[in-house]
């Protein structure tokens, strides 16, 4: 019988220790969790990028100080494991008051089935999750052009059929059928499973929005129009800002379709946003002609430097008890992260794989590093590796995308003159063969 041991941290379990280091260890799951493993790297980020995001979407000092003319779409960006979700919150968090913004934060990892994401989802997840959001700040306001909305998505016999008696949603005396079921799929939570199921339901509303996508916007920015109002006239705020995070989780459909293929949708909605993408479409939206239209920002890896260097020792000795590592073996991991906290806690987490249970040695740090360079060395094909080897990054820009997105390359502070190769990838070129 599997017993369920609660984690202590730090752990003293070798094994249990290879757990919590795996960078898929969700401590976001738990508030305990988050209290006692987030290492709050905030202080010692080039803050100017934040000032600069910010005040595209007309804030100044926290506040909102102007109202630009065209709400901005934003398009943030930044390898994986370099802090965008952390830092998309507390961004989230700082604006969220009456005299900036109503934010409305949009986890789709969390509140979607990513796997099963699809373009159109989009303007789902983001309707259902603003009308929970009003719900929960207790906001009244005019609800009738969603209703008209839903009532849309919905109007197939078929689909009215299997709401009432597969999901179990009836219309009541003074509420419509498609407002109960926009309040089925936010304020109820099911957007993940129910709504993205292969059903009637889910396959309807996809349709009805591939169909009339700007018809769709046209409708939401009516409502929108109400809002606005009546969130200022609750002290709420004095503008709505989207803040969607997980879209560089979905399948590569859905971004290019959303900011390549078909970007006039998004750049049409009423509101601002702000919109993650993995760093390969953020490069690809450079040449798109629609590029002038989105504002674009990088979060750059960290620097590794004396504020920063006890920071990443604190990441993995909140996790890890530090007589389960040898004297060095932090300082070997954080050399090679490349100032990437995931790929410093992946570094550690194999490391303690390959001691079996034992105390790691800076000779398994070593192999760690090894395997892990050897894993992303195999990767890349020989044209990849000669444009590594010149330098020449700015003349190959398709191929520095590539490798870009799959962290060969880092770009300290985001300044193209400081672009250096993953350490991972560097020593392949700096020890003899």
């Amino acid at each position: 019988m599997v017993q369920n041991i609660e984690y202590q941290f730090p752990e003293q379990l070798a094994f249990r220790a290879m757990e919590v280091t795996n960078p898929e260890f969700m401590i976001q799951t738990r508030r305990d969790w988050i209290e006692q493993l987030w290492v709050d790297f905030s202080h010692v980020r080039d803050e100017s990028m934040f000032a600069r995001l910010e005040y595209r979407i007309g804030v100044v000092d926290d506040k909102v100080d102007f109202f630009p003319g065209n709400y901005a779409k934003v398009i943030f960006s930044g390898h994986r494991g370099c802090g965008k979700s952390v830092e998309l919150r507390r961004l989230t968090n700082r604006l969220d008051k009456p005299d900036a913004f109503f934010t409305v934060f949009v986890d789709l990892e969390k509140e979607t089935s990513i796997e099963r994401f699809q373009p159109e989802d989009f303007f789902v997840a983001l309707i259902a999750i603003l009308l929970r959001t009003l719900k929960e700040r207790g906001v009244k306001y005019d609800r009738r052009e969603f209703e008209a909305i839903a009532n849309d998505w919905i109007s197939e016999q078929e689909v009215t059929k299997e709401i009432e008696k597969s999901f179990g949603v009836e219309a009541g005396a003074e509420v419509s059928l498609g407002w109960k079921f926009f309040e089925f799929l936010g304020i109820g939570g099911h957007l993940k499973g129910t709504y993205s199921a292969d059903n009637k339901t889910t396959k309807a509303i996809r349709q009805q929005i591939k169909t009339n996508p700007l018809g769709l916007v046209t409708r939401l920015n009516a409502a929108i129009v109400g809002l606005r109002k009546a969130i200022n006239d609750a002290n709420k705020g004095k503008e709505i800002l989207f803040v969607v995070d997980g879209l560089e989780k979905t399948n590569r459909l859905v971004y290019e379709s959303l900011f390549i293929q078909d970007p006039q949708t998004i750049l049409s909605l009423a509101a601002h946003q702000i919109l993650t993408v993995p760093i390969g479409t953020f490069y690809e939206i450079q040449s798109q002609p629609s590029r002038e239209f989105f504002a674009t920002f990088y979060l750059p890896m960290l620097r590794l430097n004396a504020g920063t260097i006890p920071l990443f020792k604190d990441l993995v000795l909140r996790r890890v008890d530090a007589n389960l590592l040898s004297q060095g073996v932090l300082d070997k991991c954080i050399e090679f992260s490349g100032g990437c906290p995931r790929q410093m806690l992946k570094l550690i987490n194999r490391a303690l794989g390959i001691a079996l249970g034992k105390k790691v040695t800076l000779d398994h740090a070593e192999r760690a590093v090894r395997e892990e360079g050897n894993e992303r060395w195999r990767t890349l094909t020989s044209a990849h590796q000669d444009i590594l080897r010149s330098r020449q990054f700015e003349t190959a820009n398709k191929e520095v995308l590539e490798l870009l997105q799959s962290l060969n390359i880092l770009e300290y502070n985001g300044m193209n003159s400081e672009r250096k190769i993953n350490p991972l990838i560097e020593r392949f070129f700096t020890e003899p063969a």
